[in-house]
């Protein structure tokens, strides 16, 4: 009995093993070329996304992140960042700044929050308005 026991023990160790080693995945560093700390990312799809960052560091990348390219926008630190398509997306941070675009971060305006605290976060509604 405890022969059988052992046996099917085994087994599903060994089970358990082969899946966890067929749902590994691997990381791979990405070089951002900035030296600012980044606090906020948001992937439009799997090949655009956004990161933002102190010193008003905000980078774009159209190859899932293979490289980013540095978009200029205000010097104030930068805590979020959320696009609801690949077109209309807004950044926010210190003293209430929040931008946004509707052309894909071609161009940025700034939008009147009303206070001059930091805003560490940005969200999409479920009906797709910030």
């Amino acid at each position: 009995m405890k022969k059988g026991f052992c046996s099917v023990s085994i087994g599903i160790v060994l089970i358990l093993l082969m899946n966890c080693s067929v749902y590994t995945q691997s990381w791979t560093i990405q070089n951002s070329n900035t030296t600012q700390q980044l606090k906020g990312i948001h992937m439009v799809n799997e090949l655009v996304g956004w990161i933002c960052g102190d010193g008003g560091a905000l980078l774009h990348t159209t190859t899932g992140g293979q490289t980013w390219t540095p978009v200029p926008i205000i010097a104030a630190d930068l805590h979020s960042v959320v696009f609801k398509d690949q077109n209309t997306g807004i950044v926010v941070g210190d003293n209430g700044i929040i931008l946004r675009t509707t052309n894909a971060g071609t161009n940025w305006n700034q939008v009147n929050s009303t206070t001059s605290s930091q805003l560490r976060a940005a969200a999409v509604s479920n009906a797709g308005i910030f």
